[in-house]
């Protein structure tokens, strides 16, 4: 999980920025943190993975946006997007997500596959379309794949798994069970999430740093993935800017399986 945060509000604020599917993040009770880590807990990412589903939940204003740069009489006061994802996952390259937006004029349905460089997109039931490779950060913008936990949790560099798991077990911690799974539980407020966050100046551009950021985190002990994330971000006029919620399940499940849509050859 080690830049899962400050790529979580990039690649939300991204979506929503391009304005580009229902229902918000589940509110969880509130669970006081008492015990430290168990010695040994390593933070893993989705690559760590042979495969799971996954599902995503998200709110958002236009709260942590730079307005100032936004069209004479576009209103962004009322602008809210709501974006319900769900999908599963055979590593390295396999990937199926079925997406709604809604953004209370407009709606969109969206499903897409990812096999290797290649991916498949349709509209609502409409027909399937190849479209350009996903090679660069840049090819993801304005996809719903881009708020997949492969690419939300994606990290290359092994220093950065050290760190995180070195910042997570000197954090208290409390065990618990998720999706059936044994966890830890953490809760993190502006202070301490920003040593998971970093900088997020410059992160994306005419995105708003936040003010405060609230993260929940359950990490599997297993392979140390989070299992569930809670982030709830506010900014200076705002406090229901963004809320998110990213689950991950059925972890390393044999019977999950990516095929090509109908008609479509694999690679």
């Amino acid at each position: 999980m080690p830049r899962a945060a400050a790529l979580l509000l990039a690649a939300v604020i991204a979506v929503v920025s391009l304005a580009c599917g229902s229902g918000a993040p589940e509110p969880e009770p509130t669970v006081v943190a008492v015990a430290p880590a168990p010695a040994g807990f390593r933070a893993g990412t989705p690559a760590d993975l042979q495969s799971y589903r996954y599902r995503v939940a998200i709110r958002a204003t236009a709260g942590l946006l730079e307005t100032a740069a936004a069209p004479p009489g576009l209103d962004l006061s009322t602008f809210l997007i709501h974006v319900t994802m769900e999908g599963e996952r055979v590593n390295p390259d396999l990937e199926r997500v079925v997406s709604h937006t809604d953004l209370g004029y407009f709606m969109i349905d969206r499903e897409t596959v990812v096999m290797g460089a290649r991916a498949w997109v349709r509209e609502g039931a409409g027909i399937w379309r190849e479209a350009l490779p996903l090679t660069s950060p840049e090819d993801f913008l304005g996809q719903d794949i881009a708020l997949s936990p492969s690419e939300v949790y994606r990290q290359d560099s092994p220093e950065e798994i050290e760190r995180m798991t070195a910042v997570l077990n000197s954090l208290p911690g409390v065990p618990m069970t998720m999706h059936g799974r044994p966890a830890i539980y953490w809760l993190m407020d502006t202070a301490v999430a920003a040593m998971v966050m970093g900088d997020l100046s410059g992160v994306v551009h005419g995105m708003l740093v936040p003010d405060a950021v609230r993260m929940e985190v359950w990490a599997d002990v297993e392979t140390g993935v989070a299992l569930r994330v809670i982030l709830t971000a506010a900014s200076a006029d705002d406090p229901d800017a963004l809320a998110v919620q990213i689950d991950m399940f059925d972890i390393n499940e044999p019977s999950i399986e990516v095929t090509p849509p109908p008609g479509m050859l694999a690679p």
